[in-house]
């Protein structure tokens, strides 16, 4: 996929995945990038309705959930989660990741959030020149903790289903 950047839009795009499942369910969000960004900081301006956001180069997720409440009323409610940036610095081919937890945050007390879907968007906004990116993966995580020795070596990992909330 290539975006040539503008340096007053948004550019990028997006696909969604329909997901089943768990709330404390974990996938992975990743992908290769190439780009020739001018603008090497993510920035806002403005504040309030006014706010504006600048210089995206990130692969980003927005999750879908199925709202419903105490008297069984439904409705769609989205939450972003966090991007898998690249570095701004880098011409050459790099690689980032993600977790995407599915658990919705800051919810109302006494609701249901189920996860429907994910929306996966590639975005290079507020950039010139133009980016690459390819093989751009979502991948659903058999374990969602692990724990670590001091040199790194993985001592544990627990299945999402062994997860307490």
């Amino acid at each position: 996929l290539k975006i040539t950047g503008e340096p007053d839009e948004y550019r990028g795009m997006g696909q969604t995945v329909y997901v089943q499942g768990n709330p404390q369910d974990t996938y992975i969000l990743s992908g290769w990038a190439k780009g020739y960004p001018v603008n090497s900081t993510f920035h806002t301006s403005g504040s309030g309705d006014n706010l504006t956001y600048n210089a995206q180069f990130e692969i980003a997720a927005r999750v879908t959930y199925t709202k419903t409440d105490a008297d069984g009323n439904t409705s769609t409610v989205t939450q972003y989660k966090e991007s898998a940036k690249f570095n701004t610095t880098i011409t050459d081919w790099q690689c980032s990741s993600t977790p995407i937890v599915l658990k919705y945050t800051d919810g109302e007390s006494g609701c249901t959030y189920t996860p429907a879907s994910i929306l996966i968007m590639p975005r290079y906004n507020k950039q010139e020149n133009y980016v690459f990116f390819d093989n751009i993966m979502l991948v659903k995580d058999a374990a969602s903790s692990y724990t670590y020795d001091d040199e790194g070596n993985l001592l544990s990992a627990s299945a999402n289903s062994e997860q307490k909330s």
